[in-house]
């Protein structure tokens, strides 16, 4: 487009110059002609796919049928951008629809997933699919790209419903035994199997067997804080005592299962309620305890 800030009257035309026939350009949906003459201000083109290169614009105004001025836009091609399927990450029941953005054009994409996975209609190819699948899973959708610029593959992990969450955690802290832990001595504890597109979780630390154990027993009821950080938390326990930590994963369709992850005993020096005695016979023993 050519701008007439100043409004000058009696332009009678507008020469453009595209360089060559052969300048990578469609004019009106064909090839465009080195040289264009409209009476507007502005030329609608489009790059001709996978064009390598498309020519600088020129043009010429003229003002009474005269040369008046002359200007060239210098025009270069953008990197691609990578092309990748969009679409939700978790199915709830029924149906889904999948599409991929950026897609180089001429293009074609061929689809395929894993699992209980069909496509409505038998319909695996273009641009956009609607998968089916009412199950529980997590399955993996892919898109097989083929273009002039190269051939590509993307994938998606997509989650079915709400599958079982996994159990399996691995813990971390600084002594005092392999299960017993000091008070004030935080614990990390992660998820070894991360819930398949969870938004969230819920980290629960509880009493164990429950509070009111310990209260019929006069003792502390175990309390401590818990700082969650997605599939890690860490806590930090105020008193001695036993202690579950139960989690469960939030997603798009609802929560998981919730699941007993571990068991800890919390200690200090003066917590000896705790502790058992244990008789060890005979003794003296040869070899046999």
């Amino acid at each position: 487009m050519v701008s007439n800030p100043s409004g000058m009257a009696s332009i009678t035309s507008y020469e453009w110059n595209l360089g060559s026939a052969n300048n990578g350009w469609l004019y009106n949906g064909s090839p465009a002609p080195q040289n264009i003459t409209t009476t507007s201000n502005s030329l609608a083109l489009t790059s001709v796919c996978n064009a390598a290169t498309v020519n600088n614009v020129g043009v010429t105004i003229k003002v009474n049928n005269a040369n008046y001025k002359s200007y060239t836009a210098t025009v270069s091609r953008a990197a691609a951008t990578s092309p990748i399927i969009i679409g939700s990450s978790s199915i709830c029941s029924g149906s889904g629809t999948y599409s991929i953005s950026n897609l180089p054009c001429g293009a074609t994409v061929n689809w395929s997933a894993t699992g209980n996975t069909t496509f409505n209609g038998g319909n695996a190819t273009g641009n956009s699919v609607t998968i089916n699948n009412s199950g529980t899973e997590v399955i993996t959708l892919t898109a097989n790209i083929s273009s002039a610029c190269g051939n590509f593959t993307r994938t998606k992990s997509i989650t079915v419903g709400l599958p079982p969450l996994s159990d399996g955690v691995t813990t971390v802290w600084d002594g005092p035994g392999d299960y017993v832990v000091g008070t004030n001595t935080p614990v990390i504890a992660t998820l070894t199997n991360p819930y398949p597109n969870a938004s969230y979780y819920s980290w629960i630390l509880e009493p164990y067997p429950d509070a009111q154990t310990y209260i019929n027993q006069g003792k502390p009821v175990p309390s401590g804080s818990v700082f969650n950080n997605g599939s890690q938390a860490v806590f930090d326990f105020d008193y001695p005592g036993d202690y579950m930590v139960t989690v469960k994963a939030f997603t798009d369709c609802g929560e998981s299962n919730s699941i007993n992850l571990f068991y800890l005993a919390v200690d200090t020096a003066d917590y000896d309620w705790g502790y058992y005695t244990y008789s060890i016979y005979p003794n003296p023993a040869n070899n046999e305890l």
